[in-house]
């Protein structure tokens, strides 16, 4: 489980950047059907996209398999 965590930690900036992508085209799709679901696809992709500027700022490709160990040893 550990090592899965660690793999998904160091993914995730390439698994959010998909996500980012597939919510900015529902949020266009809902938009032209005039469906106000549009704005959660917004904020949702934006607050993946912090998500990922945070990851990268606070050192994520190098620390990730840090964090991943305090997390297991904190429990």
């Amino acid at each position: 489980m550990k090592a899965g965590l660690t793999l998904a930690l160091n993914l995730f900036p390439y698994l959010g950047i998909g996500l980012i992508i597939v919510c900015v085209e529902l949020a266009i799709f809902y938009r032209r059907r005039k469906s106000k679901i549009w704005k959660s696809f917004v904020g949702l992709g934006g607050f993946v996209g912090l998500l990922i500027l945070l990851w990268l700022g606070f050192r994520g490709d190098r620390d990730s398999a840090l964090w991943v160990d305090r997390l297991f040893h904190a429990f």
